[in-house]
């Protein structure tokens, strides 16, 4: 959990320097190496509940682990989306302000990254990606402060092996 909890605000940190720019080594490493750290941290909770209490209060302490996942990602899903969409808006008001469109910026937002080249002139299309790259960057900083949190629980977590003490007797059906 400790490893998990020092390289997923390392690997979220790179992923808040894209550019639009970015390549396909710095967009497919870093979200490997995310990937790779958040994974190894989703898993050992359990593992971990499993090896340090009894086992009367396992199934309770497992469904309130995956529930506190849960519950957590659906939080910081909704804030990470206000982050996003309130940063876009300003960017785009910004980036937009002396075009002559027919549309607002609010617009753009229900277009989607995809859709801007169908509804955009060409010499506005470089703004707009850089402002929707800002504003997907900027949610990776509510990702890092969020990981990085998870170290206190990660260093408060009591140390004890998983491997079984004593001898157990296998059971043989013939």
């Amino acid at each position: 959990m400790l490893l998990s909890s020092v390289l997923a605000p390392i690997a979220e940190g790179l992923l808040s320097t894209w550019t639009v720019d970015a390549t396909f080594g710095q967009w497919f490493g870093y979200e490997a190496l995310a990937g790779l750290a958040i994974g190894m941290g989703l898993q050992q909770p359990v593992m971990a509940v499993q090896t340090v209490l009894s086992i009367d209060d396992v199934p309770i302490a497992s469904s309130l682990v995956v529930f506190m996942q849960t519950l957590g990602a659906s939080v910081f899903l909704a804030v990470s989306q206000a982050v996003f969409s309130n940063r876009l808006i300003t960017n785009l008001e910004t980036q937009l302000a002396g075009a002559d469109l027919d549309m607002k910026p609010t617009d753009l937002l229900q277009t989607g990254a995809t859709g801007i080249y169908s509804r955009l002139p060409p010499q506005l299309q470089r703004p707009v990606l850089e402002a929707f790259n800002n504003a997907i960057t900027r949610v990776y900083i509510v990702s890092i402060c969020a990981s990085s949190l998870t170290i206190l629980g990660s260093l408060a977590m009591e140390w004890r092996s998983v491997k079984k003490t004593g001898k157990t007797e296998q059971r043989r059906d013939d």
